[in-house]
């Protein structure tokens, strides 16, 4: 009548009655985890998150040098677009001029952070074919500079 009907739950049972825990192994002393294995593991979580603080340094300093091109691009275009804009018998596009610096009038207030440059090639490759060069530079930070070239029929 004692008998005893093994199933999971009575096996389940059986094992943290005989002291072996979740393992199913061992004395009986080894329930838990050791200080040692907790220092790995920490020191493993250490180095993950140093390598997360260096990616995100890598990331700030990769947006910084994108707005710095991103806004030389917009002043670029600006100064190209207004040089363009120039009627096609203005004497500034009848001579040649190499790297003429572009007074902002109604500066934006980051144009004081960038120098804009511009050449005029008259008779580029043909006669009344004018080549427009613009260069944007970053004053007080070492971005590389971002230069638009177009085209523009004189008489």
């Amino acid at each position: 009548m004692g008998r005893t009907r093994w199933g999971p739950r009575t096996a389940f049972f059986a094992l943290f009655k005989e002291g072996r825990g979740m393992t199913g192994c061992g004395n009986g002393y080894e329930t838990g985890s050791s200080l040692v294995e907790l220092l790995v593991a920490m020191t493993v979580f250490a180095i993950g998150l140093l390598a997360v603080a260096g990616m995100q340094l890598t990331s700030l300093r990769g947006n910084a040098s994108a707005q710095q091109v991103s806004v030389a691009s917009g002043l670029a275009e600006g100064v190209l677009e207004e040089i363009l804009a120039w009627p096609e018998d203005d004497p500034r596009l009848a001579t040649d001029a190499v790297d003429q610096q572009w007074p902002f009038a109604a500066a934006p207030p980051v144009a004081g952070n960038y120098r804009a440059l511009y050449a005029i090639d008259a008779d580029y490759d043909r006669p009344k074919l004018t080549r427009v060069e613009v260069r944007v530079e970053a004053l007080h930070a070492p971005a590389r500079p971002v230069t638009l070239v177009a085209f523009k029929r004189c008489r």
